[in-house]
């Protein structure tokens, strides 16, 4: 078991404990969390949590450990172009009048990554 999973294991909500009001098994992951990897442990300042490399351990201040950030979610995107004297038109599907190009490209948590664009001909 990881320190992450023993504080988690300790700590049923997201509710600031403080550190008077900690079991010893918190303590110990947060104590264990902030050797191996400075920065790992926020404290509740006011309304919001920060982080600090260098944290005293005070009574009356809440820790965790800093949440995980979740893995980004990618997804492919393929479109269809076509050139019309004038203009480019573009689909989603390659079922259009008559597209000549594929176009790729991926989405990271819902935003293009503009710099993996690919545009390949279909029929050459």
């Amino acid at each position: 078991m990881t320190y992450k999973q023993a504080y988690e294991n300790a700590t049923a909500d997201d509710t600031p404990v403080l550190w008077k009001d900690m079991t010893p098994e918190q303590k110990g992951a947060l104590l264990l969390a902030h050797h191996e990897k400075p920065g790992s442990v926020e404290f509740w300042n006011v309304n919001e949590w920060e982080t600090l490399k260098n944290l005293g351990w005070h009574d009356e201040i809440a820790y965790r450990i800093k949440p995980s950030k979740p893995e980004p979610k990618a997804e492919i995107v393929t479109m269809y172009g076509e050139r019309n004297r004038m203009w480019w038109g573009f689909s989603e599907s390659e079922d259009g009048p008559n597209p000549t190009h594929r176009i790729t490209f991926n989405l990271i948590d819902g935003k293009p990554d503009c710099g993996s664009v690919k545009m390949t001909p279909i029929n050459e």
